[in-house]
């Protein structure tokens, strides 16, 4: 019907409440109410999630997903008995999800399917058969995987059956499809009114009871990852203290609560076994009275305030959001040399960058920053400076926005012209 609106069915992919569920309520958040209709999804079983979801508005409807892991975060690899028995066991389910998924759609009967995640390309096959458009997100470096088979299969599905994708960084393009110019870059953004530069940093610092003259280091990566670093940033904040610093380090979110699905058995496991290797370590650096971590929180903006210095020690390709909220915080951010974070550090400009997994080199970066005043205010303005041409919300969901009008001005072409 002219003029009716357009229905776009988010469907998000996973536990936590990080870039990805924020992301895209900013951009839901950003979408003309005359011309689009959003509705969100995912799993029932992702409390945090639904959570995220419910505080920008929404009340998602739920499908019983499951996921394709093939990604820098996590892949099955075939010589590890769990790993093997979990991609079975994806196999098995993955029908039963597309069943329900095709009945999903015939309930909401959307115009188009916006995937959050490379996680869910798989179904992009399915969605387009029964007839709907379909955009894939792709917020994750695809891992290049044993010999390369299930990441060929991935780009053949990325190439034949997805309208559009959008990837969060040049690096993720490149690992999925290569330098295909089909897909389009469009950079995670951030809301300048909650990431506010102007937020009063002895409040915040009062509001996490840290001292008034402590240097404050921030890590907001997570650690249910091996990927993040944490353990490397804590022999980091060791040699720190070492070096007479009186420090704190804030790491809000590295504590999750366990997933209230039993069929989160796998991520339960590592999630315990990464926890247990963080407190092992503090307690072997003695770090406990210097290392404060919590759960996700919705008061980032005042973590941000309250530090001196951001980082972002990730050990594999891996975009941060960290970094864009930090460049809106005025924040410099230390960073490890690595695919996705190298386009959105500018050495010396923005940030110090340094090999991953190099605690020295990381103490070292992160104590030039701490000890120079100046050099860390350079840095910062330089971080705001880039965060307002790159990451503004309002201009990124709009290049998000251009997709959605160029596949339904290219529809309704098509029908006008047969």
């Amino acid at each position: 019907m002219p003029g009716a609106k357009r229905r776009i069915l988010y469907i998000h992919h996973g536990s936590g409440t990080g870039g990805a569920p924020l992301s895209l309520c900013f951009l839901i958040r950003e979408l003309d109410p005359g011309i689009y209709e959003p509705l969100t999804c995912c799993h029932p079983d992702e409390a945090s999630a639904l959570d995220c979801f419910r505080r920008f508005g929404h009340e998602p409807v739920t499908w019983r997903l499951v996921r394709f892991l093939h990604s820098a975060a996590g892949w099955w690899k075939p010589h590890v008995p769990l790993d093997y028995v979990m991609f079975s066991r994806w196999a098995r389910e993955y029908r039963r999800s597309c069943k329900a998924l095709a009945a999903l759609l015939a309930e909401t009967k959307p115009d188009l399917v916006h995937l959050n995640s490379l996680t869910l390309l798989p179904y992009a096959k399915v969605i387009k058969q029964l007839g709907t458009r379909v955009v894939v997100h792709v917020r994750e470096p695809a891992s290049s995987g044993s010999i390369g088979l299930r990441r060929a299969w991935l780009r053949h599905i990325a190439r034949h059956y997805v309208d559009a994708i959008v990837y969060i960084c040049q690096d993720n393009r490149d690992r999925l499809t290569g330098k295909d110019p089909v897909g389009r870059i469009v950079y995670n953004f951030v809301d300048f009114a909650e990431f506010d530069r102007g937020m009063d940093r002895d409040a915040a610092r009062a509001k996490f009871n840290v001292p008034p003259d402590a240097a404050v280091i921030l890590f907001s990566g997570g650690s249910s990852s091996g990927i993040k670093g944490v353990v490397p940033l804590l022999h980091a904040i060791a040699k720190v203290r070492d070096a007479g610093e009186r420090l704190v380090c804030l790491m809000p979110g590295t504590k999750s609560p366990p997933p209230r699905s039993t069929g989160k058995l796998r991520s339960l496991l590592r999630g315990k076994l990464v926890d247990q290797e963080v407190e092992e370590t503090i307690k072997t650096l003695r770090l406990e009275s210097t290392v404060v971590r919590t759960v996700f929180s919705h008061e980032m903006p005042s973590y941000y305030a309250a530090c001196d210095v951001v980082a972002v020690p990730f050990t594999k390709p891996h975009f941060a959001r960290a970094v864009i909220e930090a460049g809106a915080m005025a924040k410099p951010v230390v960073a490890s040399r690595i695919g996705g974070v190298t386009e959105v550090v500018d050495e010396g400009n923005t940030g110090l960058l340094v090999q991953p997994g190099d605690a020295d080199q990381l103490a070292d970066a992160l104590l030039r920053v701490l000890r120079d005043r100046e050099l860390a205010n350079r840095l910062g303005e330089g971080g705001y400076a880039q965060a307002e041409r790159m990451f503004e919300a309002k201009a990124n969901a709009r290049a998000t926005v251009a997709v959605y009008d160029e596949i339904f001005n290219h529809t309704d072409k098509r029908v006008a012209a047969s």
